[in-house]
């Protein structure tokens, strides 16, 4: 069975998420959420004055905050009688970057603090998101928090022809740093605050192509290293995850490739050899031709469901190796066959058994083209070869 993690992409960021970084959020060591709020997305409030000059933002969350000024975001954490600060401080940005509200929200927040009305705060506007503009030159900060677990994330907006070698982020109120499996993990007196891992991309032609991401640390602070990339278009390092799901049967499956189309929608190519494997009615092929078979499965954007899902061989074994989306969404399969039976179209450019295969599918999965050595265009109809 596979364990299928889809990452949560967003245009022309670099981003990462961290775990439990205001309290109310989970964490690794913290157990359930603690939060007065718990179904409600987190949001950010301009700084009115209730906090020090300093501040641009703010969110709030179990009695903890996440504090936002020009250089620096402060989180304040708390756990039973313990409370921190970690601090993350742009290292060599821009002191005089202005930070302002995105999608504004319809709740507002009233201060009636003492009985000085000179003091108090009232309307003060709640947004869902954060910019802090030119933080280094062609890049933006942007800050949010991702859906019901409120998991605080920022990302790096980086513009073509920007540096992001430039981001460095200086590391204090931690007990120590340390990566673990590519995230990066940061020790505090209420436990650990994680970054999770990186993943980079590129949207060529409506695909995103997949750029190796991972953090570097050096003492306490941290940057990316990035993989050579096209600098004239924008890069995304995206390291939060939306939805984690398994996939596939009761044997042996095994995922060979991937790609994600322009609306958010996985396509995953590989082989099978589950009699179950989970087929969509109306697929191309809904069972299993010999002992192995090639598969190709699409998912919804937010992970909770099969687009169409298909076998994809004949009587012996059949390997998906490779994968492609194209801007219509349909998608190319390559691998290799040891099936002399494996389905071929009429008028395919070689119908006789090589040991290779193309395949395309349109964007229902019902139709597909399959050829030995080329592939060729064909129109989005379904259950048809």
């Amino acid at each position: 069975m596979l364990n299928f993690t889809r990452r949560l992409l967003r245009a022309t960021a670099c981003s990462v998420a961290l775990i439990a970084a205001v309290p109310g959020v989970a964490s690794p060591s913290a157990g359930p959420a603690r939060s007065l709020n718990a179904n409600l997305p987190l949001t950010f409030e301009k700084n009115t004055g209730r906090y020090a000059k300093e501040v641009q933002f703010v969110a709030r969350s179990g009695g903890g905050a996440l504090f936002l000024t020009s250089r620096e975001m402060v989180l304040s954490l708390r756990k039973g009688d313990k409370s921190t600060a970690l601090r993350l401080k742009l290292q060599g940005s821009n002191a005089g970057a202005v930070a302002s509200g995105l999608d504004k929200q319809p709740g507002v927040v009233n201060y009636f603090l003492g009985n000085d009305a000179k003091k108090w705060r009232t309307n003060v506007p709640t947004y869902s998101r954060v910019k802090l503009a030119g933080v280094y030159p062609g890049i933006d900060l942007v800050t949010y928090g991702a859906g019901k677990s409120r998991t605080l994330e920022y990302d790096f907006v980086v513009k073509p022809g920007a540096d992001a070698s430039r981001i460095r982020m200086a590391v204090s109120g931690a007990k120590s740093l340390r990566t673990v499996g590519g995230k990066l993990i940061a020790s505090t007196a209420c436990g650990d605050v994680t970054l999770n891992r990186p993943y980079a991309y590129q949207t060529l032609n409506g695909v995103r192509k997949q750029v190796a991401c991972s953090f570097t640390l050096e003492r306490n602070a941290v940057g990316f290293q990035i993989a050579r990339y096209d600098a004239s278009r924008p890069l995304v390092v995206d390291p939060t995850l939306e939805y984690s799901t398994y996939l596939g049967g009761r044997a042996l499956d095994n995922c060979r490739s991937f790609a994600v189309d322009a609306a958010g929608a996985a396509y995953i190519a590989g082989y099978t050899e589950s009699g179950n494997y989970p087929a969509t009615s109306g697929a191309y092929d809904t069972s299993i031709g010999g002992t192995q078979d090639a598969m190709v499965t699409k998912l919804a954007a937010d992970g909770k469901s099969l687009v169409y899902s298909t076998y994809l061989g004949g009587g012996a074994l059949d390997y998906g190796q490779a994968l492609a989306v194209d801007s219509a969404g349909n998608a190319y399969i390559a691998g290799k066959t040891a099936s002399p039976d494996f389905p071929t179209s009429t008028d395919a450019f070689d119908t006789t058994y090589r040991k290779g295969l193309w395949a395309r599918g349109g964007q229902g999965g019902s139709r597909l083209r399959c050829r030995n050595h080329r592939l060729e265009r064909l129109p989005d109809e379904r259950r048809r070869l």
